[in-house]
């Protein structure tokens, strides 16, 4: 299993060894972006290497913007909330075209009159509450940067070593070649991420004394980058939470930590305290630094609410990135033997292009779904079939049956804890979708994957954990 053997790279504390002047380990920061250089090896033999957030952003920053930061780089006008909230930027659209945080939303409108949400980047979430104060920290960020042209030979070269230390641990170990410019892309990652992240923990430290929380919910806590506003929490005695966002499996890097590491508080105060998810079927499949805690997925609850059942007529195909081509040809060959069936396909974002190509030869038999929410299509569907999309997650309390294209990439991902049923040919198909359920067969599923009643969920965990009544 691929995780198995990323968990084999930090099976020893020594990697801990390489630290800021603040003691923060260089690891922590850098060990998701280095897994999934790795990872990208192991299972498909190429590296991810499309421009991170470093190549973006300049690490110039124009005086009029610093003199214009200035006052709130006092933070005197900050309020004090006892709940704040980090969301991480995954947009979606709303009716009005304006950004939306899917992962926190709900939660944010819920807890208004005691929430403050810190914004971290330059897009500012739509927020239609005027009760929710925000504050927004981007430009003092990106104003850190200009510390990092400061930065002494002799730490950059620290970092150095660091990287050619992992790069060479990864390659002798797990029998992999990182092309040189992958592992140049890797290493200014690394200088950026960790030139700054003694800063960044100085400012959080002065953000969260002044705002003074109880708690602080992330939607991105263990991904590293968070990792200096999560101690700097830490060290003031404030709970910090983790909330998934999204699919958490046993293949998932960032929420797979070798034993070694979850022994080694170098490594564990760099995280969130506590992790919130969907369901026990996730806590389950995730090993972390965090207490788990089921409380349900919000934004998916009011979806579900949004969009009530319809008559069922649809066979809906949600293929991921990279794999349209073949689910068009499975889509295709699935409308021509079955006539009486409605067949939709709806493209991953990154293959819209190609789904308008090929779109116009089959509009007779095969309707393709660029509408901005698949939501609208699942309240159609009695059947949904993927591969490893989150959509099939998310189809659970819509549809009735759902099958997984067993892939290379499937496997990759879910391995043996793949929750759907599963196919591997065209007739396998063929076979499932004429002995298909009329009646959902998710029920038992939903219950494993999301559990009911999040409020409460979330105001038991506050109370008992956090120590916040109502």
């Amino acid at each position: 299993m691929v995780a198995e053997k990323l968990r084999l790279l930090e099976g020893s504390r020594d990697i801990l060894d390489f630290a800021t002047a603040t003691g923060m380990s260089f690891w922590p920061l850098v060990r998701t972006k280095f897994f999934k250089m790795v990872r990208q090896q192991l299972v498909s033999g190429t590296a991810d290497v499309s421009s991170p957030q470093y190549n973006g952003t300049s690490r110039m920053v124009k005086l009029r913007q610093v003199l214009w930061e200035l006052p709130g780089a006092m933070m005197s006008a900050y309020p004090s909330r006892e709940i704040a909230f980090v969301p991480y930027p995954l947009w979606v659209k709303t009716a009005s075209g304006s950004p939306v945080e899917a992962a926190l939303t709900e939660q944010i409108h819920y807890f208004a009159e005691r929430a403050l949400v810190v914004e971290e980047h330059e897009a500012n979430i739509a927020l239609s509450d005027p009760a929710i104060k925000t504050v927004n920290v981007y430009s003092l960020l990106k104003m850190l940067r200009l510390s990092s042209l400061f930065t002494p030979n002799s730490f950059l070269e620290k970092i150095e070593t660091f990287c050619d230390f992992m790069v060479d641990r990864a390659q002798r170990e797990l029998s992999v070649v990182i092309p040189p410019e992958h592992v140049s892309h890797f290493k200014k990652f690394a200088r950026c991420e960790i030139t700054n992240a003694d800063n960044k923990r100085r400012l959080f430290r002065r953000l969260w004394k002044k705002v003074s929380p109880k708690v602080i919910f992330y939607s991105n806590g263990m991904y590293g980058a968070e990792s200096p506003s999560i101690i700097a929490a830490r060290e003031l005695g404030i709970v910090t939470v983790e909330c998934q966002h999204g699919m958490v499996y046993n293949n998932h890097y960032a929420y797979q930590c070798s034993d070694v590491m979850l022994q080694d508080r170098r490594f564990t105060d760099l995280y969130p305290e506590y992790c919130l998810t969907f369901g026990p079927w996730w806590s389950e499949k995730i090993q972390i630094p965090a207490k788990k805690r089921t409380v349900g997925y919000p934004y998916l609850d009011r979806k579900v609410a949004e969009h009530r059942a319809t008559e069922k007529k649809v066979i809906f195909f949600v293929p991921t990135g990279k794999t349209y081509q073949a689910f068009f040809d499975l889509a295709c060959t699935v409308a021509k033997a079955f006539p009486n069936e409605h067949c939709v396909i709806r493209p991953h974002p990154v293959e819209r292009e190609l789904a308008a190509r090929l779109a116009p030869g089959v509009q007779d038999i095969l309707e393709t779904d660029l509408s901005p929410s698949e939501y609208t299509m699942l309240a159609r569907a009695h059947t949904v079939v993927g591969d490893m999309s989150t959509v099939l997650f998310t189809a659970i309390p819509f549809v009735d049956n759902i099958f997984s294209w067993l892939s290379p990439a499937t496997e990759a991902f879910l391995g043996g804890d793949n929750p759907f049923t599963t196919f591997k040919s065209v007739d396998e198909l063929f076979q499932l979708l004429e002995k298909r359920s009329s009646s959902s067969s998710c029920a038992e599923l939903q219950s494993k994957l999301f559990v009911d009643g999040w409020k409460n969920n979330y105001n038991k965990f506050l109370l008992e954990d956090v120590g916040l009544s109502e």
